[in-house]
C-alpha cells in the first residue's frame, strides 16, 4: 500500500514506518490550476521508483525522494 496524502501527520517517523510501500506527500495545496502537473508528478513517481519504502514529497515543480 502506498499512501497518497496532504496530511502532514504522515511525515512523522512513527507513521512513515507503517506505510509498507511508502508515502507520497503532496507538499502544496491542490488547486484547479495545478492539479494536472501534480498528478503528472505523482504518476512519474509511481512509474519510476522501484526502491520502496520511502517518503516522496511532490509539488508542481519538484519531486523529492527521502529514505525512511
Amino acid at each position: 500500500m502506498i499512501i497518497l496524502t496532504r496530511d502532514s501527520d504522515f511525515l512523522r517517523p512513527d507513521l512513515r514506518k507503517k506505510a509498507k510501500y511508502g508515502i507520497i506527500f503532496i507538499a502544496e495545496p491542490v488547486r484547479k490550476e495545478n492539479i494536472v502537473q501534480i498528478a503528472r508528478n505523482v504518476e512519474n513517481v509511481l512509474k519510476t521508483n522501484k526502491d520502496k519504502p520511502l517518503l516522496v514529497l511532490v509539488t508542481i515543480t519538484t519531486i523529492e525522494f527521502h529514505r525512511k
